[in-house]
């Protein structure tokens, strides 16, 4: 299977008698499922617009509509594989609602084209479609998901160079950066992520990573069983967020863009009022054990300094890595030589409560 195929499982509200309402909303959904299995995803649209108009409770529709973005999604993966991008493009265009399945396969689309910001941005939205329950009921089973698009989104960061994917223009964080926020409330308050309840089905990846069907019927319905919540679940699982600021060849000195990225997360840390914090160092492979571990070390101590002379007064922990912890890829298959290695080139962020 295509590596970018692996991306995406597809998690979608599975329609259920349940929640039919009067016969026109069931004939159109019964029209609806039908339409899922097909071929065509212009009869697939044609019933979604039956569906809006068919006097379904709002419930009810959101869930259609979310179905068929993500059937919509799964398709436009398909003609990933075959290099159809256009196609895939094409496919995703009139997703009816807004769903991380979508933004996800958007994200594998740049990343594809080599558009390393663009793929950040959708990953990073991705994660927080996924991980927001009042878009994306909770599910166990997503939580391997998100924590993958997670790492998409930071590997696609560090490849475009800026931080834009995951510091929002007025500050706030998103993606990967607000998943870390959110470690921090937990870690502060000393506790593993709150249990929440869920009534929804999702699709999701079986053990080869194609992506296989739920039962339609909700096995959490009525089992007293409960689920972590997405987001807790990720937030706890995101140790450190890679930052893009890059550093002259072979020096601990910032290049222009180094500056840049480095400004833009001292304005985060100064607006967020961030405590303590831990900047780590690592490099690439290249060069001695003895080299990279000095430089990974001086250049976490450059951007120590450049956020105190910010006015950043967190408590700042400092430690290089050298070449001895290199990134946990998604696919390391994925990327050319240089561009593993430019990831590998990373200052990471911990955050402490």
């Amino acid at each position: 299977m295509n590596n970018f195929s692996q991306t995406l499982a597809v998690a979608a509200l599975i329609l259920s008698p349940s929640l039919v309402e009067a016969a026109t909303c069931d004939e159109s959904l019964a029209q609806l499922r039908a339409e899922l299995d097909g071929q065509s995803p212009d009869a697939l649209l044609a019933v979604v617009n039956i569906v809006r108009g068919a006097g379904c409770s709002q419930a009810t529709e959101r869930a259609a509509m979310g179905q068929a973005s993500a059937v919509l999604a799964q398709r436009a993966q398909q003609l990933i594989v075959v290099n159809d991008l256009d196609g895939a493009d094409a496919m995703l265009a009139n997703a009816p609602a807004l769903h991380w399945a979508v933004q996800a396969v958007r994200g594998d689309i740049a990343a594809k084209r080599g558009q390393r910001e663009e793929a950040a941005q959708m990953y990073s939205a991705a994660l927080d479609t996924i991980t927001d329950p009042t878009l994306t009921g909770s599910d166990v089973r997503l939580v391997p998901v998100a924590e993958r698009i997670a790492r998409l989104a930071q590997e696609n960061m560090m490849l475009s160079g800026s931080m834009s994917s995951t510091i929002t223009r007025g500050g706030a964080a998103s993606g990967v950066l607000k998943s870390a926020m959110r470690g921090i409330q937990i870690e502060a308050v000393g506790s593993k992520p709150a249990p929440t309840a869920t009534t929804e089905t999702y699709v999701a990846p079986d053990e080869d990573s194609t992506y296989a069907e739920v039962p339609a019927v909700d096995p959490y319905v009525g089992a007293d069983k409960e689920v972590y919540a997405v987001a807790d679940a990720v937030a706890t699982s995101v140790k450190a967020v890679y930052l893009p600021i890059k550093f002259a060849f072979g020096s601990a000195d910032f290049d222009y863009a180094g500056v840049r990225e480095a400004q833009t997360v001292a304005n985060f840390l100064l607006s967020n009022k961030v405590q303590r914090l831990s900047v780590v160092g690592h490099t690439d492979e290249v060069g001695s054990d003895a080299f990279n571990l000095r430089l990974s070390l001086q250049r976490a101590e450059t951007v120590s300094r450049f956020l105190s002379g910010q006015g950043v007064r967190a408590q700042i922990y400092v430690d290089g890595k050298g070449e001895r912890q290199p990134p946990q890829y998604v696919d390391q298959s994925i990327y050319s030589d240089e561009e593993r290695r430019a990831i590998a080139r990373r200052v990471e962020l911990v955050l402490h409560d």
